[in-house]
């Protein structure tokens, strides 16, 4: 392994600094090495957006602080999966699922804007989010 260089598989696995990698690199075995400092922009990205996501779960609705903040979070999620995509030379599968995740997480971050632009809902009493409820059988005719 190269210095400064961390092997992911799908679960994220890497070596330390001077120590051996957890899995050794073998060609074809669906592993990429992506910089370090990248992984860890990614685990900090991601961190920002669970707790961002924690917080915006219990607030009230038209709370346009915490939409922008999942909106933040979601950008940079959606920039980390980004990087990785052009960085690696990874399997076909790999990469297209960096893409959904990008996708995703870049369409997350523009609802949230929007949220944020224009409350979730739009009301000035500050009421909690609508629960709605989903059918679990459909109706008998007859």
């Amino acid at each position: 392994m190269r210095a400064g260089q961390a092997e992911v598989s799908t679960v994220a696995v890497f070596g330390l600094p001077g120590r051996p990698p957890a899995v050794a690199w073998r060609e074809g075995s669906g592993l990429a090495m992506l910089p370090e400092k990248l992984v860890y922009r990614w685990e900090s990205a991601y961190r920002r957006y669970g707790e961002a996501s924690k917080a915006a779960s219990t607030l009230t609705a038209g709370d346009r602080d915490a939409a922008r903040e999942m909106a933040a979070a979601s950008w940079e999620v959606a920039a980390a999966w980004r990087e990785m995509e052009s960085t690696a030379d990874m399997p076909w599968w790999a990469l297209a699922a960096l893409s959904a995740a990008v996708q995703a997480f870049e369409f997350q971050a523009r609802d949230w804007n929007a949220r944020a632009s224009h409350g979730w809902p739009a009301d000035s009493e500050r009421r909690t989010r609508p629960q709605h409820q989903i059918p679990t059988s459909r109706p008998t005719c007859g």
